[in-house]
């Protein structure tokens, strides 16, 4: 296997370690701090929030409508899912360790805010839910996990070098 193919395989693992430590916990601790945050953030802009618990959701309601939080709201997923891709293996721990932790707060504040907006318009402006909240968020996920998984293997190319990749060669007639 060809070092090329090595981190891969190691970042494809990663990816799949991740998405299995999501899914193995239900990350309540996460939807607390976040349904303060996003309530916090909405009395900010003038809306009368109240906690709430829906099902099996931590909720909170906005101008009286009720929004429900699964740990899906967190974030924690892509972060998870992104770690293994942002990693450079040529560069030290800490370099990584503060590259990771960039990454994190960077989705932490976009997730803040476009929660907020996509709660604050569906209220205010009565936009719908699945144009204000589900397609953006599809689109930032499959965007940026795209996005990241390409950078990936643009950096790994360029550290190892084309020389050393398992590519095969087209034979040269005579």
């Amino acid at each position: 296997m060809s070092p090329f193919d090595q981190r891969t395989f190691v970042r494809a693992a990663g990816v799949l370690l991740g998405l299995a430590v999501y899914y193995a916990f239900d990350w309540e601790f996460f939807q607390h701090l976040w349904r303060f945050m996003f309530s916090a953030g909405l009395s900010a802009i003038g809306h009368d929030v109240h906690a709430i618990g829906i099902e099996d959701l931590r909720g909170f309601a906005v101008d009286g409508r009720a929004f429900g939080l699964s740990r899906n709201c967190t974030y924690v997923d892509l972060m998870l899912v992104l770690a293994p891709l942002f990693w450079r293996p040529a560069r030290s721990v800490a370099a990584n360790a503060g590259r990771l932790g960039t990454m994190v707060a960077a989705l932490a504040l976009f997730n803040f805010l476009r929660v907020t907006f996509a709660i604050h318009m569906n209220v205010s402006e009565g936009l719908d839910w699945e144009i204000v909240h589900f397609w953006p968020d599809f689109i930032f996920h499959f965007a940026i996990i795209v996005g990241a998984a390409l950078r990936a293997v643009w950096v790994d190319w360029r550290e190892i070098g084309p020389d050393k990749m398992a590519i095969a060669s087209v034979p040269q007639q005579a």
